[in-house]
């Protein structure tokens, strides 16, 4: 039976700790958790690249010895690592690990086989949530792992919450064709890579919320596929003003029944006037008028309107969706 060690006092953990090594600490928190047989609340977010982390706490990865034990397991292969080693047992496995100053690493064949079978057994075993899938391009097996690990999540059923290409990573045309194509995610796909000009998607791209930074690939067909979006945020595009009247008009007539905050950057010189050929509705805020100068609302289908908000940069279009009565 595992120690109680989620329910300590601070004072206690500390003495604790005091007494144990990175390896018994680790086992002791996957004891307590699979024990409890409850969610970790703070689920699994995962970074391909070219060191993968399994960090059990999306908000503040930190190493094991943290109090709160969110932690990250570092994957490296064998042949890389050797110091003294001992065992770990994960599941029904007993991982090879070191400790190097106060960070637990496991050890395994390849890195990516390492990562899947923890995201396995967190999935599996303890009913861990993945929180987001962070894509950093420092490998040259970076291609052969993505497609990998998608693989792998897709044939188990593995829901992913958050996508994000980090800032400054530019995959190729063809990685970042296959994770559009492959990934499905329950909140945002946020991405900033910049493909070549000649980059075309046909598909969907699978989430609830959509975040793009250099978009000008992203072009009004794409737009009209995200009728199930929430939030959809594209920027770096060219949207003409009747790409956006289309838009608009394909929203007001209820295809896009979820959608709460659209951003879109245009070619517009000025986006906020694409409002003129869409019946107004007036706005009120805590009892008093807004103004027209700053605000627009327009009436969407029915209760629904949207409120365009004049930008400070001119050629960005920006309307949040709300709801009632006149």
């Amino acid at each position: 039976m595992g120690v109680p060690i989620l329910k300590l006092p601070i004072v206690a953990l500390k003495i604790l700790l005091d007494y144990m090594d990175g390896v018994e600490l680790a086992r002791l928190f996957l004891l307590e958790v699979s024990r409890r047989g409850i969610p970790w609340p703070g689920g699994v977010s995962v970074s391909i690249s070219g060191y993968s982390c399994v960090s059990v706490n999306q908000e503040e990865p930190a190493d094991i010895f943290d109090p709160r034990f969110s932690g990250s397991i570092y994957v490296e292969s064998r042949k890389k690592m050797k110091k003294k080693r001992t065992c770990l047992k994960i599941g029904e496995t007993d991982v090879p690990v070191i400790v190097v100053g106060g960070t637990v690493y496991s050890l395994w064949d390849t890195k990516m086989s390492g990562l899947i079978s923890l995201l396995k057994y967190f999935h599996q075993d303890l009913n861990i949530p993945f929180n987001c899938l962070s894509l950093k391009k420092r490998s040259k097996d970076f291609s052969k792992n993505i497609r990998e690990f998608l693989n792998h999540i897709n044939s188990t059923g593995i829901t992913l919450k958050d996508v994000e290409i980090c800032h400054g990573q530019q995959l190729s045309n063809k990685d970042f064709k296959f994770l559009l194509e492959n990934v499905s995610v329950t909140g945002t796909f946020n991405s900033s890579t910049r493909p070549t000009a000649s980059f075309k998607f046909r598909g969907k791209i699978q989430a609830e919320s959509i975040s793009i930074k250099s978009g000008y690939w992203f072009r009004a067909k794409n737009l009209m596929t995200c009728v199930d979006c929430k939030e959809i945020s594209v920027l770096g595009s060219w949207f003409t003003r009747d790409q956006v009247k289309l838009f608009l008009e394909s929203w007001k007539s209820g295809n896009f029944p979820n959608l709460q905050k659209v951003k879109l950057e245009t070619s517009m010189t000025d986006a906020f006037y694409v409002t003129d050929d869409f019946e107004r509705r007036s706005l009120y805020v805590r009892g008093q008028g807004m103004s027209m100068n700053l605000s627009r609302g327009i009436v969407g289908y029915g209760t629904k309107y949207g409120v365009v908000t004049k930008q400070d940069i001119a050629n960005v279009f920006e309307m949040s969706v709300e709801s009632g009565d006149p």
